[in-house]
């Protein structure tokens, strides 16, 4: 059976240490491919930064150039509102009907999965994939996969640690006039100064 990650967020940058968990579960999990899906209106975030949803999607396709076994997917933009993710799993699956789905995403939104909209369509549909954090130990990554395998979710816990990276630090070193050429794409880095995103 032909396999796909599914990797979802903001993306307000998206950052090298997105990258590196994509290729991390492409390379262990012997993905197929993996498909960057950048949220319209993510239900869990207050406020979003001044950025459009079309700088986001520009930013993400800059960053995956060359990779060919990595996509870039409009479908929570194109549809507008807040975007939910067991609404994106289900139409995936018209796409994908045969594929198995890896819904790859940061251990910070992964203990907190049970309170998203409708948790069971997504536990349905799809093998939740973590890495750990510096602020999170793994324990507690366990202790909540033990808790929604309950549920009926399957998780797998990764030893990987990405670079401890986050968009809000990125944005606020842009804000500030610092270097952010080593937590970015350069292609990133340009289309944020050549638009001069995050400034206010």
């Amino acid at each position: 059976m032909k396999k796909i990650g599914i990797l979802g967020g903001t993306f307000d940058p998206i950052h090298n240490a997105h990258i590196q968990t994509a290729l991390y579960f492409y390379d262990y999990l012997g993905l197929d491919k993996v498909i960057f899906i950048p949220a319209n209106i993510p239900p869990h975030k207050e406020k979003l930064s001044s950025t459009t949803a079309i700088d986001r999607l520009k930013m993400c396709k800059l960053a995956l150039k060359g990779y060919l076994d990595f996509e870039v997917s409009d479908i929570e933009i194109c549809r507008g509102g807040e975007s939910y993710t067991f609404e994106t799993l289900y139409e995936l699956r018209k796409i994908y009907s045969s594929y198995m789905f890896y819904f790859i995403l940061g251990a910070d939104m992964f203990i907190t999965i049970d309170k998203w909209k409708n948790p069971q369509k997504i536990f349905d549909s799809a093998v939740l994939c973590t890495v750990q954090r510096n602020d999170i130990d793994k324990n507690i990554l366990i202790k909540y996969a033990k808790k929604i395998e309950k549920l009926g979710a399957k998780s797998i816990i990764s030893d990987f640690k990405p670079d401890n990276v986050s968009s809000t630090n990125i944005r606020s070193k842009i804000y500030n006039n610092k270097d952010i050429s080593n937590l970015v794409p350069c292609a990133v880095e340009d289309y944020i100064y050549k638009n001069k995103l995050y400034t206010e």
